[in-house]
């Protein structure tokens, strides 16, 4: 099959490989559509200390089981279960954590190999191109989750990339009162469309303060300290939520 394999860092290229043999607890799915995650960007410009190459990358995926045709969307990450952290809801803490397209090959490829328990059926309506943003989706509204969202509430949201602006849609469509900061003047030209949209401000820094939440949806570590000056004196020290993604 077709794929696109990461075979060492700097060196993504087009290669024919097998197809993946599956476990019997897997299913074979053809992929649709693959989104390009920052986590791929980084582990292609400099490699992870546990990624073992060569690797096939991509684990935000759409695709069909070739028997009947069924669309899925896929959750990468596959926990041992057991742990203690399984045991408490924390799956994203085990030690034993297999992610799709990090430990196993990838979406970047004409089929993929992914466990039944992990498949989310998606509905015929929702175009592959959308649905392969489910995993980030979900990872936005995780963190939302956390800060016990409710209507009204004002969410100081760093970062203006796909994960920030998720979560910013997310929290506005649940009534909450979402500002991005994106410090990059041309991201934050190319989301005003978008933002318009749905009614969120954004800007390249902010000098509101007062907020119920604030949540760093970048991997800049400075946000930690300023976040915390923005957090209204109810809330300092309890809502200050990062953004949860592979």
């Amino acid at each position: 099959m077709k794929s696109l394999l990461l075979e060492a860092v700097g060196d993504l290229r087009p290669v024919a490989v097998s197809s993946p043999n599956p476990e019997p607890d897997e299913v074979v799915l053809r992929m649709s559509h693959c989104a390009v995650c920052r986590t791929d960007a980084k582990m292609w410009r400099q490699g992870h200390r546990d990624l073992i190459l060569p690797r096939i990358l991509g684990h935000e995926i759409c695709g069909s089981r070739e028997a009947g045709g069924e669309r899925f969307v896929v959750w990468p990450g596959r926990a041992c279960g057991k742990c203690a952290s399984c045991r408490t809801g924390r799956e994203n803490l085990c030690r034993q954590m297999s992610i799709l397209g990090f430990h196993k090959n990838g979406g970047y490829a004409e089929f993929v190999a992914a466990p039944a328990s992990s498949l989310i059926a998606v509905p015929a309506d929702l175009p592959g191109h959308l649905a392969c943003l489910a995993e980030p989706l979900a990872s936005a509204l995780n963190a939302l989750e956390q800060i016990k969202l409710s209507r009204g509430t004002s969410i100081l949201i760093y970062g203006g990339g796909a994960l920030g602006l998720l979560m910013a849609m997310a929290a506005r469509e649940a009534g909450a009162e979402p500002f991005v900061v994106e410090t990059n003047q041309r991201k934050l030209e190319r989301s005003q469309e978008f933002r318009s949209s749905f009614g969120i401000a954004g800007g390249l820094d902010c000098r509101r303060t007062e907020f119920d939440a604030v949540i760093n949806a970048t991997p800049n570590f400075t946000t930690f300290p300023d976040g915390l000056s923005k957090l209204s004196n109810r809330s300092v020290g309890a809502n200050f939520s990062p953004g949860m993604h592979f």
